[in-house]
């Protein structure tokens, strides 16, 4: 999950740009299922409270996938990325033959980084087996009644107090928290629709356990009793698409060492020169740009095709052309459509329903998003420092400022979209390491918890010269 995942209104004129269906086709939100269901075989449509608003899932392909098949110029560039890392990676080999120090300091950061990889797989199995006694419970209960609500407050408590203890308690790199976080955002999103879409259906039409395991597995947070279904398998392109996702982790990884540890691990220790800043901030621009590139491809591409492809989940339209937006409303609708359609669906259409603004919906939308990548981002962490909170209402603000241009052809909006971006994740990429290792390099200023979780150390920390 991005830390821009949000979900907005949408209109005919601002349609997608896949280019194997019509814009009609591919920014449907409202219209009726009919897919193919577990099996392959045909069934009735999904049926909830929610029927008017109902995402159509169809048979396509990503984007990507279709521009590298058909435009030469655009594989060439994929080309040249690949051929870049590959050098790259020969060049860390290298490095390491004439210095054994430099390996072995990056295997303990590896280590670090990954070596509870083990326990982390065991609560993300607890993550699962809480959304399984959600199942049971849908299955068991034939109406919202008290046993209900009470049954899900124990729920809610198992599948945030525990893995949150557990956490604390193993004491996670912040990666693999960070990546345990947001699968239990995850889990929690497809957990509610499974209760959102079954529970209004008679007791034998919910979801049996074939369909719930395969809904758990898919790349949708939106449960349907049936989905799309890709009439092959390739397991070829299941590990190409598999080592697409491990080079976009190394680059990260290599950035993480080389760029954030590197600058930042003695804050609080050595000065800080200022007229170091301009070119530190020059390298976080870039750096941001590339971990734009690696979070979008490396997970919405690669990962989501991924487990598509195992699946044979044939709906794998998980973003638009973003990169061709022209306001923050149609970069909002286009970058992550995996949770665009989840909040659409469950959190702007109601409010926009009940409450009849598509502004305030719009609004409490970005706000709701905000608030759980905070939460994310400050569990793995383990201190608030609310950057991405404030480049979210900032985004707000430029979401309203440029919904003349949605939909139009702006080079100069889409400029200033893509320079927004990139300051804000080179701000994030700035600010964040610089606030954890002050932490770890400086006494705390409070000695409450409260205030020392959410006061930044940084200001009190960092010294300048």
């Amino acid at each position: 999950m991005d830390v821009q995942q949000v979900s907005l209104s949408s209109s005919p004129k601002e349609s997608s740009h896949n280019p194997s269906t019509t814009p009609d086709e591919s920014n449907n939100l409202i219209k009726s299922t009919n897919n193919n269901d577990i099996d392959g075989k045909s069934s009735p449509k999904a049926n909830s409270s929610h029927s008017k608003y109902i995402h159509s899932f169809k048979e396509r392909e990503s984007i990507l996938t279709d521009i590298f098949k058909t435009n030469v110029h655009i594989n060439s560039a994929y080309n040249l990325f690949l051929s870049l890392t590959i050098l790259f990676l020969f060049t860390q080999l290298g490095q390491y033959l004439l210095d054994l120090n430099e390996l072995t300091q990056d295997l303990n950061y590896m280590k670090w980084a990954f070596g509870k990889f083990h326990l982390g797989l065991t609560v993300i199995s607890y993550l699962f087996f809480c959304s399984t006694i959600q199942w049971i419970i849908i299955r068991s209960i034939n109406k919202m009644s008290t046993t209900f609500w009470i049954a899900e407050t124990i729920l809610i408590l198992m599948f945030t107090v525990i893995p949150t203890t557990l956490i604390n308690k193993i004491q996670f790199s912040p990666f693999l928290a960070l990546a345990i976080y947001l699968e239990q955002m995850r889990n929690g999103m497809k957990s509610w629709s499974l209760v959102v879409e079954n529970m209004d259906l008679p007791p034998g039409s919910r979801a049996t356990f074939k369909q719930f395991c395969y809904f758990m597995f898919a790349p949708t947070l939106l449960y349907r009793s049936s989905y799309p279904r890709s009439k092959t398998r390739s397991w070829r392109k299941v590990l190409l698409l598999f080592f697409q996702f491990l080079a976009c982790i190394f680059v990260v990884f290599a950035i993480a060492r080389r760029f954030v540890s590197y600058t930042f691990s003695t804050t609080g220790i050595v000065p800080l020169k200022i007229n170091e800043l301009p070119v530190i901030f020059s390298i976080a621009l870039v750096v941001g740009l590339v971990l734009k590139f690696c979070l979008m491809f490396g997970f919405l591409h690669s990962w989501l095709n991924m487990w598509a492809e195992m699946l044979q989940f044939a709906d794998r339209f998980f973003y638009d052309s973003w990169w061709l937006s022209s306001s923050f409303g149609e970069y909002y609708r286009k970058w992550n459509l995996v949770v665009h359609v989840w909040l659409h669906t469950y959190i702007y259409n109601p409010l926009n329903k009940k409450y009849d603004n598509r502004n305030l919906a719009a609004t409490a939308t970005m706000v709701f998003s905000s608030l759980f990548h905070e939460y994310a981002l400050s569990m793995a962490f383990g201190f608030f420092y609310p950057v991405l909170t404030l480049m979210y209402f900032n985004g707000i603000y430029f979401y309203f400022a440029t919904l003349h241009f949605s939909g139009k052809t702006n080079t100069a909006m889409n400029t200033s979209i893509f320079a927004s971006l990139i300051l804000g994740i080179a701000i994030q990429t700035m600010l964040i390491p610089m606030e954890w290792y002050a932490r770890l390099n400086c006494r705390p200023v409070y000695k409450d918890f409260l205030r020392d979780f959410f006061i930044p150390r940084t200001p009190f920390c960092v010294r300048f010269e």
